[in-house]
């Protein structure tokens, strides 16, 4: 029940409201209750005041002069009211309410107020004060020789029960008002809730309605609130994200059956010719050669998707060495030089003789060599491959570039895809699938390196490959000559139509 969002609005905004009400119901009775004591105070400052009043002086007799009807409280025997008066160095008057008993004597001539015991145990508050005596004068005395005014204590003391009812009565009706109203605020939040969490209900039974044969469908709820648009903007670009990676996935089986397929089928037309009837030796042997390179270029293509997989999965590990990159370009170029021999092709090598880096000499070796066989299998025929290396700060170029490039500016992203190959009649099957630069994006990116792609149809095709060269390192005889002659110094673009 905790885990439903209805149940949770509906606590916490009633919670929200009782503490609101209760705050402001005891706020309301605590000032309500200094009100009514101030009024009582001041109430029970008057009846002391209307005592002191009937207090007159005759020489040096004091009398308090006033009738049971103008002080009745005092005289009654319902819930009287008490006072007495001191004048030292003993009590002056008591009300006949009082009887024999006494109230406590004033300690101090201000005013003051105490909540105590009444002499019957009524629970009360008195007063105690001191006032100064009227004088009174006969006709025809001499007033410079009269007596002095005396100073008179008086406590005066009523009953608070009434006062004790008054407040416990509203703070019961306050009490009962306050839970009436977490009550009736409940029922309404409960519908308020109840509307609120509607489009939440909505939007949960467009999810539900999605097919999974049907990712192009986005979620649509035209009274969502603000609070769960973004909510449905990531929901559809997580749709949109799924479609493509479906549709990549169903074009890679496409392409994958496509690769294979071709092969696939010259083996098996070359083993139908080579049983149609006897043939010689040369000629058994020839289909052998055949159907072994045919072979090894499917191999060459599983073993690539296998990395290809690894590295999408996060399972290729890195073994860093420090790596002479200059021998490791001569060691790769070994493999194709007799290649590019036989097509003629000029080789420009820029290369220092000690290049440095931090890296797994492996995986670079792979990217190398893609990298060469796309360059020696697009250049034009008695063209130019270039190979330059140059350390900058922090960092190592790496770049190899070919002539007669037939890839237009605008497409060399598309070079990145897999299966995809610039010769589009694929009439280099079995010897490039599409997957090598594929496969050169993905490994660089795990050396925390980058490739990028630079082409002019008709002209260069260069592809350049940075890594991080924190301890890289040159002689000073080769850092002149990289310096003086950089990569640049040939065209500045390059081109090879790009295959495995």
């Amino acid at each position: 029940m905790m885990r439903s969002l209805r149940f949770r609005l509906l606590v916490q905004t009633s919670l929200a409201a009782a503490i609101v009400l209760g705050m402001l119901g005891f706020s309301l009775y605590f000032c309500l209750r200094r009100a009514a004591k101030s009024d009582f105070d001041e109430a029970l400052l008057a009846k002391a005041r209307a005592v002191a009043a009937t207090a007159e002086q005759h020489g040096q007799q004091i009398v308090f002069d006033y009738s049971p009807e103008e002080l009745p409280n005092f005289a009654t025997k319902d819930r009287p009211d008490y006072f007495e008066a001191w004048i030292d160095p003993g009590v002056v008057i008591r009300s006949p309410s009082l009887g024999n008993r006494d109230l406590p004597r004033p300690v101090v001539t201000a005013i003051r107020y105490r909540t105590t015991v009444l002499p019957d145990g009524r629970p009360g508050r008195l007063i105690g004060m001191s006032f100064t005596t009227t004088l009174e004068l006969n006709a025809g005395s001499d007033s410079s020789k009269a007596d002095a005014p005396r100073v008179v204590l008086l406590t005066v003391g009523t009953d608070t029960i009434a006062l004790h009812n008054s407040l416990h009565d509203f703070l019961f009706i306050l009490v009962g008002l306050c839970c009436l109203a977490i009550v009736v605020s409940g029922a309404v939040l409960v519908w308020v809730v109840g509307r609120g969490v509607r489009p939440v209900v909505r939007l949960a039974g467009a999810i539900d309605e999605l097919q999974e044969n049907d990712l192009s469908v986005r979620l649509s709820v035209p009274t969502v609130p603000e609070e769960l648009e973004p909510v449905v903007e990531k929901l559809n670009a997580l749709l949109s994200r799924l479609e493509s990676a479906f549709a990549r996935e169903k074009a890679f089986t496409a392409d994958v059956a496509h690769e294979l397929r071709t092969p696939l089928a010259a083996l098996l037309t070359t083993f139908e010719v080579c049983r149609s009837r006897p043939r010689d030796e040369s000629f058994y042997s020839g289909t052998i050669d055949k159907c072994r390179d045919v072979a090894r270029g499917m191999q060459s293509m599983v073993e690539t998707l296998l990395i290809l997989a690894r590295a999408d999965a996060g399972l290729l590990s890195l073994n860093v060495k420090k790596t002479d990159v200059a021998a490791l370009l001569e060691d790769c170029w070994a493999l194709f030089e007799p290649r590019a021999k036989a097509r003629k092709l000029q080789v420009r090598w820029e290369v220092p003789d000690l290049v440095f880096v931090d890296t797994d000499p492996e995986k670079l070796r792979i990217i190398l060599h893609n990298i060469f066989d796309n360059a020696v299998s697009y250049a034009n025929d008695q063209g130019t491959v270039r190979v330059s290396a140059l350390v900058k700060p922090q960092r190592l170029l790496i770049e190899i570039a070919n002539t007669g490039s037939q890839i237009r500016a605008d497409r060399t992203a598309e070079l990145f895809e897999r299966f995809w190959r610039g010769d589009q009649a694929r009439a280099q099957t079995g010897l490039h699938c599409g997957l090598g630069l594929s496969l050169c994006q993905r490994l660089s990116r795990l050396l925390n390196g980058q490739i990028e792609i630079q082409s002019t149809q008709g002209e260069w095709f260069v592809m350049r490959l940075w890594l991080p060269a924190s301890s890289g390192t040159m002689t000073a005889r080769d850092a002149f000559i990289s310096e003086s002659k950089p990569p640049h110094a040939a065209p500045a673009s390059a081109s090879g139509t790009p295959a495995s």
